[in-house]
């Protein structure tokens, strides 16, 4: 069985408990000690993909929906949906079928694609931990080896991954696969929101075979505060002066090798 956590009156599943250990990543900083909180679930994304509705989801009645309001450049969206996927490093209902059959891509513009980020942009309350679960699965008949895709991540304007290969993590095309990082978002001077950035880039030439980067699905978890509690902030009157700059927030990051998710806190340490 899996816990079942009530967000905002439904009944949503949360990420399956492990205790691998971290994997440290630049500027993060780590606890040994796990301490368990509750999550709530604050966005779920099929990337590149239809909305899919509780029923159509894998038993645990999720709602995915769409990335479009949320990616920055709506990109190439490649699908594949004859490929038939091999759940050999994950259960079949860590995400449905739709979710792996489908993704953003950068495309085959190798001069466009290495001047810009694939973004997508996630506002959330500020003065949380959060859990990040992004979603792999390489479908495209010509990524079949190690270094074919090869991209750098960027969560919070932090490197969260340098050398981000989804053949490796997975061992083979077709194969499902996911990674996971814990995110501090620190309050800023009383404001009550934030912008959650997650952004793509490609390695350059002596690193990989395509200068491209991929992604299929985004799951993002706010984890409760020490007194368990999960309120966010009221919401903000409208503001009298818009600012005409974005400000550099700082941010704390950890990423989680594979495998299946724990909830930790620190800066934090989940799995």
């Amino acid at each position: 069985m899996h816990p079942l956590l009530l967000t905002e009156l439904k009944l949503s599943p949360c990420p399956t408990i492990s205790t691998t250990p971290p994997h440290k990543m630049e500027g993060s900083s780590l606890l040994a000690k796990i301490i368990y909180f509750a999550l709530e679930m604050v966005y779920r994304l099929n990337v590149g993909g239809r909305f899919i509705s509780p029923m159509e989801d894998t038993g645990m009645f999720r709602t995915w929906d769409e990335d479009d309001d949320y990616c920055v450049k709506l990109a190439f969206v490649p699908a594949n949906s004859s490929i038939d996927l091999k759940f050999t490093q994950q259960p079949e209902y860590t995400a449905p079928p739709d979710v792996y059959r489908t993704a953003r891509t950068m495309g085959n513009n190798k001069t466009e694609n290495m001047g810009y980020n694939l973004t997508w942009v996630l506002p959330v309350d500020s003065g949380f931990n959060y859990l990040l679960r992004l979603h792999y699965c390489e479908f495209q008949p010509e990524k079949r080896e190690q270094h074919d895709r090869e991209f750098t991540i960027f969560i919070a304007n932090q490197t969260a991954e340098n050398h981000a290969d989804v053949i490796c993590w997975s061992c083979g095309n077709g194969v499902p696969t996911y990674r996971d990082y814990g995110v501090m978002m620190e309050s800023d001077q009383g404001r009550k929101k934030r912008q959650f950035y997650i952004q793509l880039h490609p390695n350059p030439d002596w690193r990989t075979r395509y200068n491209d980067a991929i992604l299929n699905g985004i799951e993002l978890f706010e984890v409760s505060k020490f007194d368990n509690s999960l309120a966010g902030p009221n919401p903000e009157p409208p503001p009298l002066i818009q600012s005409a700059s974005p400000k550099n927030y700082d941010t704390e990051l950890v990423a989680i090798v594979g495998g299946m998710v724990a909830c930790g806190v620190a800066v934090w340490t989940l799995c």
